[in-house]
């Protein structure tokens, strides 16, 4: 779910932060699980309620049931068009950036608070 220009810009935030392999990748799923939960706030008024259930007993568990995740993301798939999610997810993105490294920025240095924001701002 993390890849592409979105996992530039965490990555890139990453290097400016210093973290190591195995922090960055701890950092980059905590990320993501952010990012699902937020993303499917819009998304869910258009799965069944027997959808929405199952996405809320579930968001938190790390065993899931595979199959029935993929049922629920063809869903998505279906009840939207692929220009809708893009935005969604893009824009998504963007509020979870902001709000992730706003906390951040207040406790570096001049130098990195000011890389950290170029990078959320050029996305």
């Amino acid at each position: 779910m993390i890849r592409g220009d979105y996992k530039k810009v965490l990555w890139q935030i990453f290097d400016v932060l210093g973290l190591t392999e195995p922090e960055r990748e701890e950092a980059a799923e905590k990320f993501k699980k952010l990012f699902a939960a937020d993303l499917l706030v819009p998304l869910q008024d258009r799965l069944s309620r027997e959808d929405q259930e199952w996405i809320i007993e579930n968001m938190n568990n790390i065993d899931i049931d595979r199959d029935r995740a993929l049922e629920i993301q063809r869903a998505i798939k279906n009840a939207f068009s692929e220009e809708e999610i893009d935005r969604l997810s893009r824009d998504t993105f963007k509020v979870i950036l902001v709000r992730y490294t706003s906390f951040m920025i207040n406790k570096l240095d001049q130098e990195k608070s000011s890389q950290i924001r170029r990078i959320v701002d050029s996305f």
